[in-house]
């Protein structure tokens, strides 16, 4: 592991993000970003799910039956699909990194501190809701980039992202960054819509194919695709909601 640069309120900086970067990330915004993240990750008692358990279950199916592994999620939000590998996987070391400092403040809120809270989410047509908290001993967050990931050479066992490849900077080298601290036969699991925001990213990763023929380039073995992943993202009291029609892939470091 990288020494920090800096620790900001318990909360480790492995990328000196800069005070322009801070304000041109909309993911440091809580009411824009991080209090919705909240909503859909975290109050399972107002769905009465927990709306992307289907990941965290996919997931788990290349853990089952391991007592010791090193896991990685890259764009861990506020926490909650790491926290629950981990909380599930007490022999596990875990980690959930992100770029956002305002969602890894609240995922050490709930699952490292395990403060209890309240928070109104009334623009929704909710009241004020109870949001699940935990404290895990197994389990650690940081500020950092999936291009440039904190960790040495070959020591990961897994390492997972969802809704995130599609908005990395730099794929190519995010994905190049997991081959490299993964283990030889370790695993790389990932969720994504493929709804890219930049023009070059739909020419290079869509179609589908394109993306495998970039995995295997890169010497990941392919060991499961689902082209149609469906996760459904509730929105509000009334029900509505969008639908993702995800691509899951699963590949081995060979």
């Amino acid at each position: 592991m990288k020494e920090a640069l800096k620790i900001r309120h318990e909360t480790p900086f492995f990328y000196d993000k800069s005070p322009l970067e801070f304000k041109q990330d909309n993911y440091e915004n809580y009411e824009l970003s991080v209090k919705p993240q909240i909503l859909l990750h975290l109050a399972d008692s107002t769905w009465g799910y927990y709306p992307f358990q289907n990941i965290i279950s996919f997931i788990s199916t290349y853990i089952q039956n391991t007592k010791h592994l090193n896991i990685l999620e890259i764009g861990c939000g506020v926490g909650r699909m790491i926290a629950t590998i981990a909380s599930d996987n007490p022999s596990f070391n875990c980690w959930g990194i992100d770029y956002s400092y305002q969602m890894l403040k609240q995922a050490r809120c709930s699952f490292i501190n395990g403060t209890k809270m309240k928070i109104d989410f009334g623009n929704e047509g909710f009241e004020e809701i109870h949001i699940t908290s935990e404290k895990i001993s197994n389990l650690s967050f940081g500020l950092a980039k999936a291009e440039h990931l904190p960790f040495e050479n070959q020591s990961q066992d897994l390492i997972f992202h969802s809704f995130t490849f599609d908005r990395m900077e730099n794929p190519i080298q995010a994905l190049n960054e997991m081959n490299r601290v993964l283990k030889l036969n370790g695993k790389l699991v990932f969720i994504t819509p493929l709804n890219f925001i930049k023009k070059e990213h739909w020419n290079r990763f869509f179609p589908t194919k394109k993306l495998i023929d970039i995995l295997k380039n890169l010497g990941f073995e392919i060991l499961d695709l689902q082209d149609d992943f469906i996760v459904e993202q509730p929105l509000d009291k009334r029900g509505n909601k969008k639908i993702w029609n995800c691509v899951a892939i699963v590949c081995k470091k060979s």
